[in-house]
């Protein structure tokens, strides 16, 4: 996926099709989506700078939000992805840049069965 293409809504299809829990945006790594537990890089994302985390945060928040997360250097929201799903997101600043973790609210109550 080269830099150009890199949109967070390609990054959260990923999620959902792969069935993972997390999406994790830091400066220095590529994307990485938890499944099973397990950390794993994003496909063919590449390494995210300072500018690019910031415009895939800045992309899923509205003028308002971006000012609390500048201000408060952190931000708790959800926000709906069409019908594919909702994401619970804590944006935050670490090591003095920009970096979010996104959850994958499931949409439909899996039954005592489906659980296991």
């Amino acid at each position: 996926m080269a830099v150009a293409n890199l949109r967070i809504e390609v990054l959260l299809e990923e999620v959902v099709k792969k069935k993972a829990s997390d999406l994790h945006l830091q400066v220095g790594l590529a994307p990485m989506i938890r499944i099973d537990g397990k950390l794993s890089a994003a496909n063919g994302a590449p390494i995210l700078t300072e500018e690019l985390v910031e415009h895939l945060i800045f992309s899923i928040l509205d003028d308002d939000q971006k000012q609390v997360l500048l201000k408060d250097k952190e931000f708790d929201f959800s926000f709906a992805f069409g019908d594919l799903g909702r994401f619970r997101v804590n944006a935050y600043h670490e090591r003095g840049n920009l970096a979010a973790a996104l959850r994958l609210i499931p949409t439909e109550i899996l039954t005592i069965e489906q659980l296991g």
